[in-house]
Order: structure tokens, then sequence, then C-alpha cells
């Protein structure tokens, strides 16, 4: 589906909201011969005005035992979404597959069809609502930035949604500039998780194959030069 854009674009001005909040993101490892395993990241924090506090990670491990690992990570992000009792929860996915959430939400993908249609659509920092199924709008709030596309669930108007991520946004680090700072930390919480949990996961994947085909990887990974068990 293509999105297009109804209505004026939305002016974030930067107002001093304050809201606490989660951020949600997950990640699957995957080795040969092991059963994938599913890691779900939650940054709990305050948003006051331009400043964010983070008050702490949690993260959730779930084994995929003969299941689609992609499947359940959606189904797992939206359940501990529907668990959290801030005010404000991040969804780095789309809304599209989830539509009777029983709380709230908030989901932001730098990735959408259509996306290039609004690379110069307005002056940033805009938000423009969108002619979709799901309440959408595409969002944009530094040049050079996004845009992104962010859905809701939430009846709140589309000024005080873009302010909730305007203020977030504001951030010296290069790759969160423009982008739900919450969202950014989820991920690269979940991925310093898996950068821990994956070397253990190959270790095991590589002693479950038989020894000939074990000597055969060790061989090769040697005449690359390559060190990873």
């Amino acid at each position: 589906m293509r999105f297009r854009g109804v209505g004026s674009a939305v002016r974030p001005r930067g107002e001093a909201v304050r809201y606490e909040f989660a951020a949600i993101d997950g990640t699957i490892v995957q080795e040969p011969g092991v059963d994938p395993l599913i890691i779900i990241a939650a940054v709990k924090g305050m948003q006051e005005g331009l400043r964010t506090a983070i008050y702490g990670f949690q993260f959730h491990y779930e084994t995929c035992y003969s299941c689609e690992p992609a499947k359940l990570m959606e189904e797992l992000e939206f359940s501990l979404a529907e668990e959290r009792g801030e005010e404000v929860v991040f969804l780095d996915r789309s809304l599209d597959v989830k539509r009777d959430l029983k709380r709230e939400v908030i989901a932001v993908a730098k990735d959408f069809v259509g996306k290039e249609a609004f690379v110069n659509y307005s002056e940033p920092p805009y938000l423009v609502p969108l002619d979709a199924d799901v309440r959408s709008a595409v969002f944009q709030f530094y040049p050079g930035t996004g845009p992104f596309l962010v859905q809701t669930n939430s009846d709140l108007p589309w000024s005080e949604i873009a302010e909730i991520l305007f203020v977030t946004s504001h951030h010296a680090v290069p790759e969160a500039l423009g982008y739900v700072y919450p969202l950014y930390l989820a991920d690269k919480a979940v991925k310093y998780e898996w950068g821990k949990v994956d070397p253990a996961m190959r270790y095991f994947s590589m002693h479950s194959k038989s020894y000939r085909a074990m000597r055969s990887v060790i061989e090769r990974r040697r005449l690359l030069g390559r060190r990873e068990l």
C-alpha cells in the first residue's frame, strides 16, 4: 500500500511536554542447528521538555521452538507493550498487523512503502497525516533525516503526537538526530545483548554438527584467517 498525505502539515513547536515512557525493540539470534532466541529490550525513562532521562533497561528472552522467529518476536513486543504502565509506549515496528491492542502505543518505522514521495514533501519540521487504514502520519524534523512513518491507536490530536515525538529528536548523536531517541537506545541495547549471546550460540551451533562437517568449517575459517570460535 502506498500512503497519501491528507490535510495540512502539522508544525511542532517544541512545547514543554512531560511524560514517562517505555521504548521497545527486539532482535533474533539465529545460528544453524540451534533454536532461535528472541531478545526484547525495553528502555524506561522520562521526557521533560527536550531532556530525556533514562531510568533503566529491561530484557526479555524467549527461545523459539518449532515456530516462526519473526512472528514470535512480533507477538512478544506487542504483549510486553500491553503490560507497560508508562504514559507513552514507543514501538519500532508497524501496527498494520495488530489493531486490537489493549493500550495506546506509538509505533515508528524507518522504512515504509512510498517513503520516497515524502523526502522533499515540506520544509522540516513537519508531520503530515495520511490516508490509511491504521491511523498514520509521516514526519521529518531535521533536513537530511527520515522521513519516518508513525502509526498509533491513540485518539490524541496529531499536534500532540507531533510534540511527543519532536521533543525526543534533539540529540547530539548523529544517528539519533531527528529520530525517536528512546527507540534509538532500545535498538542499541538489544544489539548489545545480541553481541553477548551470539558467540555462545555460534559455539553450540558448531558443536552440534557432525565431526566431519565441523572440521570442514574450522579448516575453511583457518584458510580465511578468521578466528570466530
